[in-house]
């Protein structure tokens, strides 16, 4: 998992033997609104080309290297890494209750605020770091105990899910 201001490097081999590297840095928190547009746009049709396209984008946007630089089949790859970067495996389990009320992600920005983050500072936090700010202040208001972290394997589709991105199950 990525911790605050960590990158991911990226070693591309193509398959005329050249390598280099990319560095991909964690998504924002600007940028959620992409992410669940292009689901959204994919719940509608899986083969969606604009998705697609605005996927790749999200993905070279999140690297060292622009699209120009990067060749088509390195692609897929980085989109791998992108998800697994972002959404990783390894997850603290929730127990679940019943709730009264969910706390959004508008809930945590507005208490980001309160707190003394401002709104252009809270866009630019990449997504761990929001995280760790939102559990943090959480532990220390006494509304949750530290998570306890169990590895199992999860799929791709599951954490988009469990970070708050509704995707429906391929057939």
């Amino acid at each position: 998992m990525a911790d605050f201001f960590d990158e991911m490097r990226i070693k591309i081999t193509l398959p005329e033997g050249q390598s280099f590297t990319v560095f991909m840095r964690p998504l924002k928190v600007k940028e959620i609104s992409i992410l669940n547009r292009i689901t959204y746009l994919q719940e509608k049709n899986v083969d969606d080309e604009q998705a697609a396209m605005m996927l790749i984008k999200l993905v070279v946007d999140t690297t060292s290297h622009t699209s120009k630089e990067i060749p088509q089949i390195a692609i897929e790859g980085l989109i791998k890494n992108f998800i697994e970067f972002n959404f990783p495996k390894d997850k603290p389990v929730k127990k679940v209750k019943k709730k009264t009320e969910t706390v959004g992600i508008i809930d945590c920005i507005d208490f980001l605020i309160s707190i003394g983050h401002t709104y252009s500072d809270i866009m630019e936090y990449h997504i761990p770091q929001f995280n760790a700010f939102i559990e943090t202040a959480s532990i220390r208001l006494g509304h949750k105990k530290k998570p306890v972290t169990i590895k199992r394997p999860v799929s791709t589709e599951e954490a988009l899910r469990q970070n708050g991105i509704m995707v429906k199950p391929r057939i």
